[in-house]
């Protein structure tokens, strides 16, 4: 439940990938990164993704977030998918225990909700910052039927409540 101010909820998302990267962090000792705005990543390959939707109905306004998690995908159905993808138990060859990561995701997020809600992204910017390995490389973000190129510089938080990449853009020749 979010209260009247919801500008802060699109931001939740973030807070919740840094609880998935502690937990698979805290049971493998791996290094995982970000992926603006909503994936976590496993050397190269996507292994989790988050989406966040507020919910309103009536005078109750909430927020549902979801997370995805390649916990015990096999290499067979890693390597049907579209993109670069990994799984925990592909890296690790062992079996994960889903119940055990959901705890200790939702550990995380918890411990530090109510801090997060009352001084807001920048309580995690740098930590989301320095797991984001696109920062200082050129990147593409298609907007519509806009493509939008530039060197990303950073992610910051928006007017609207949400959060955006920071791309400066080449200056035109």
């Amino acid at each position: 439940r979010l209260g009247a101010d919801v500008s802060f909820a699109p931001r939740l998302n973030f807070a919740a990938c840094l609880g998935a990267v502690h937990a698979l962090h805290e049971m493998t000792g791996l290094t995982f990164h970000t992926k603006w705005p909503n994936d976590v990543l496993l050397g190269g390959g996507k292994i989790a993704g988050l989406l966040a939707e507020t919910v309103t109905q009536g005078g109750f306004v909430g927020l549902v977030l979801g997370l995805g998690v390649n916990l015990n995908l096999d290499p067979e159905t890693l390597a049907t998918i579209d993109q670069p993808a990994t799984s925990l138990s592909a890296r690790s060859g062992a079996p994960v225990d889903v119940n055990q990561f959901r705890d200790a995701v939702l550990e995380d997020f918890f411990s530090r909700y109510d801090e997060f809600l009352a001084t807001g992204f920048h309580m995690i910017r740098g930590e989301y910052l320095g797991r984001c390995p696109f920062i200082g490389t050129h990147v593409e973000i298609r907007r519509g039927g806009e493509i939008i190129r530039g060197r990303a510089h950073g992610v910051t938080p928006a007017p609207t409540g949400t959060v955006g990449a920071e791309v400066r853009r080449p200056p035109a020749l």
